[in-house]
């Protein structure tokens, strides 16, 4: 139970505190600075607020179906989605000191990275037959990604010429 916990909540926990050590610099949000198309700054606090939670829960679902006294997920795919879960969760809170850093080519290539990722990791979940409902609830991960990459791109754009 505790593992559970400790797996629904360290998303949200870690992109948190990650967040704190490298915050994002409010003059990146300057209108003669943002691409057209970027939704309101608000919009990204509620945002990934769920994703990080949507990402906890689900893998603590997992997690608890594979390991624990419910109906019992494959081995191979337990193992690939715990591993999957963790990468991806590097891969978010990595993004945050590149970002702070400035390092906009190397904050697409990790978002391009981490959208094939969190893909990969939704069709594991498909092929290890949990909960149509749970892979729909971190579905957005994707599409969100898919986003930020593309406002990452137009940053690295902008800044490199």
């Amino acid at each position: 139970m505790f593992t559970q916990g400790a797996i629904a909540i360290l998303p949200t926990l870690s992109i948190f505190l990650v967040g704190r050590l490298f915050p994002m610099d409010p003059k990146e949000s300057r209108p003669d600075n943002k691409p057209p198309f970027q939704p309101p700054s608000y919009v990204f606090g509620i945002v990934w607020t769920y994703l990080t939670i949507a990402l906890g829960v689900v893998t603590a679902y997992v997690y608890s179906t594979s390991f624990g006294n419910k109906r019992k997920v494959n081995t191979p795919f337990k193992l690939a989605i715990i591993l999957l879960f963790f990468s991806l969760l590097a891969c978010l809170n990595g993004w945050l000191p590149l970002f702070y850093y400035k390092k906009y080519a190397e904050c697409f290539w990790l978002l391009v990275f981490t959208t094939y990722l969190s893909i990969v990791y939704l069709v594991t979940l498909a092929y290890a037959r949990i909960k149509p409902i749970a892979i729909a609830a971190l579905a957005p991960l994707s599409m969100w990604l898919v986003l930020a990459t593309a406002l990452n791109g137009t940053k690295y754009v902008s800044n490199s010429s």
